[in-house]
């Protein structure tokens, strides 16, 4: 990572309340090989994908990566400049659906991991 992952930060839940949620998103960015034919892939942890409960209420996160911002070249060894990556930004995003019960007295986080795939 050139960047660690922020917080996806939701706002406090009215439980059973008629609209869905969004959260903050958090972000993060990475360097890779200059002009890969593909872009990275990003999952999360667990075999629900993004989705996960915390505090009683469901929750989904996705990842978007945005295109790359390109790198630069090498030059010769002599010059001593070395290139650099080109780099990708991803961005968190989650989102609670509506009419959840969820818990009165529940606050709470959940730690996820993301996978990054080349």
């Amino acid at each position: 990572f050139n960047t660690q992952p922020t917080s996806v930060v939701f706002p406090q839940y009215t439980a059973f309340a008629g609209a869905a949620l969004s959260a903050a998103s958090g972000s993060a960015e990475i360097g890779c090989t200059r002009d890969m034919l593909v872009a990275p892939t990003v999952t999360f942890d667990g075999t629900a994908g993004g989705g996960g409960v915390v505090a009683g209420l469901n929750y989904q996160l996705t990842a978007t990566v945005a295109l790359p911002m390109a790198g630069t070249a090498s030059s010769p060894v002599a010059s001593g400049i070395n290139g650099s990556p080109d780099t990708y930004g991803i961005t968190i995003a989650g989102s609670m659906p509506a009419h959840q019960p969820g818990s009165a007295t529940a606050g709470g986080s959940n730690t996820r991991t993301l996978t990054i795939g080349f």
